[in-house]
């Protein structure tokens, strides 16, 4: 996705995989990595996993977006990752803990939340169970 505003630069993902991962409690950054020109986005979050009869979250940060599907709500990062973009609020502790790391080690600049632009074009979050 590039420069312009997280509303303008929406693509459509053409094909979904079998494996996707649900990504909970998650926001989305604009941002300028150390040593490029180009604005990238980011979504922040937790991926929802159940073991041993347990939810298990763990923080994470996703890939550049390249596209995301507003009607099915996922997106598609620059290494070929699919997240289902599920409850968006604040991030978890662990989430962010994880997303100060990731952006003192790309030396993210000039961060800007643009959550409000991606959830104005999704469709309605389903209540589905969290697995």
């Amino acid at each position: 996705m590039k420069s312009r505003s997280a509303k303008q630069s929406i693509e459509k993902a053409d094909a979904q995989p079998a494996n996707i991962d649900n990504l909970h409690d998650w926001r989305c950054f604009e941002l300028l990595q150390a040593g490029s020109t180009e604005r990238t986005h980011h979504i922040v979050g937790s991926i929802c996993r159940v073991q041993d009869g347990h939810d298990a979250r763990q923080g994470c940060v996703t890939s550049a977006l390249v596209s995301v599907d507003p009607d099915s709500r996922t997106v598609l990062t620059e290494n070929g990752t699919v997240y289902r973009l599920r409850h968006c609020s604040d991030i978890t502790p662990d989430a962010f803990y994880i997303w100060r790391r990731w952006q003192r080690a790309t030396q993210a600049t000039n961060v800007v939340d643009v959550t409000s632009d991606i959830n104005a074009v999704l469709a309605p979050s389903p209540s589905l169970p969290v697995a």
